[in-house]
C-alpha cells in the first residue's frame, strides 16, 4: 500500500509539472503576442510622429516614403484623394502660415490604427485663399486617425475646426440671403 502511495504521488507530480509547463507555455505565447501588438503600436506611433515632423518641415519627398502608393485620405466632406491631391493644399497652408504646426494634444493607438488629438497653430502672413493676411494668431483642434500596414500609412482620416480657423483670421459667417 505504502508504494502505491508513493506511486500515486509520483504520478500526481509529474501531472502537475506537465501542467505547469503547458501554462507556462501558454503564458509565454500570450506574452510575446502582447509584446508583438506593443511594440507595433509603438512603431505606428513613431511613425506618425515622422508623418507630422515632415509636414511641418514641409517635406513632401520625405513624408510620401512614410505612406503607401496608394494611400487614401479622407476629410469630413468628401471622396478620398490621393497623397498628390492634397500636396498644394499642404504647400498653400505653409506659404500662408510660416510657422503653421502640429501639437500632440493625445495619441492612442490600437491594432493598426493611431488617433491624434491635436492642435494646430500658426500667424497669418501671406495670402491665403485670396485672403489679404493680418497678422493674426490662430490656434483651433483636430482629430486626425492614421491606419497602417507594413509600415506604411494607407488610410488617414481627419476632422479640424476649420470654421474656428477661418474665425480666427477675422473671416465672418453670416447667413445667406433668402430672396426668391
Amino acid at each position: 500500500m505504502k508504494t502505491f502511495k508513493l506511486l500515486c504521488g509520483f504520478i500526481f507530480c509529474i501531472i502537475l509539472i506537465a501542467m505547469n509547463s503547458c501554462q507556462d507555455k501558454q503564458t509565454k505565447d500570450e506574452l510575446a503576442k502582447f509584446k508583438q501588438a506593443e511594440t507595433l503600436k509603438a512603431n505606428n506611433i513613431e511613425l506618425a510622429k515622422k508623418f507630422y515632423k515632415h509636414l511641418d518641415a514641409v517635406q513632401l519627398d520625405s513624408m510620401r516614403l512614410l505612406c503607401a502608393p496608394d494611400i487614401k485620405i479622407y476629410y469630413e466632406s468628401g471622396d478620398p484623394v490621393s497623397f498628390s491631391d492634397i500636396e498644394p493644399l499642404v504647400r498653400m497652408f505653409y506659404t500662408s502660415f510660416p510657422d503653421y504646426k502640429h501639437e500632440f494634444d493625445e495619441i492612442f493607438a490600437t491594432d493598426d490604427k493611431v488617433v491624434f488629438r491635436i492642435s494646430y497653430s500658426g500667424t497669418f502672413t501671406n495670402p491665403f485663399m485670396e485672403i489679404n493676411p493680418n497678422g493674426a494668431k490662430f490656434r483651433y483642434k483636430g482629430i486626425q486617425v492614421f491606419q497602417f500596414a507594413n509600415n506604411k500609412v494607407t488610410n488617414f482620416w481627419a476632422v479640424e475646426d476649420e470654421l474656428g480657423m477661418m474665425t480666427q483670421l477675422g473671416m465672418e459667417l453670416k447667413p445667406a440671403d433668402k430672396k426668391k
